[in-house]
């Protein structure tokens, strides 16, 4: 298996356990989401700031949320690095207690 195959399986393995595709205009979009090994941390969390950045910037300034902008966002400040520049490998065996 190459470089390009690795990437490849890579992506889609990451599609399959977030968005489930890379096509927004599906009403699937966000289908598959799960909380696996570093999802939360390297993924989630980027989103939920993305978010709560323009509705706060919004509110201060008093216009709607702008979901052009908001989308523009997250693709390039969360979903981008995750699916395309990511190159962490994750456990594939639980890590800790269940509690921590």
């Amino acid at each position: 298996i190459n470089e390009e195959e690795i990437h490849f399986y890579n992506f889609n393995a990451k599609l399959q356990v977030s968005i489930w595709g890379n096509n927004y205009t599906l009403d699937l979009y966000d289908y598959a989401n799960k909380f696996w090994s570093g999802m939360i941390q390297n993924y989630y969390a980027q989103r939920w700031y993305v978010f709560f950045d323009v509705v706060i910037k919004s509110l201060i300034e008093g216009h709607p949320i702008d979901s052009n902008l908001l989308g523009e966002r997250l693709f390039l400040e969360a979903e981008l690095p995750f699916f395309m520049l990511d190159t962490k490998t994750y456990p594939t065996n639980t890590q800790g207690k269940y509690s921590d």
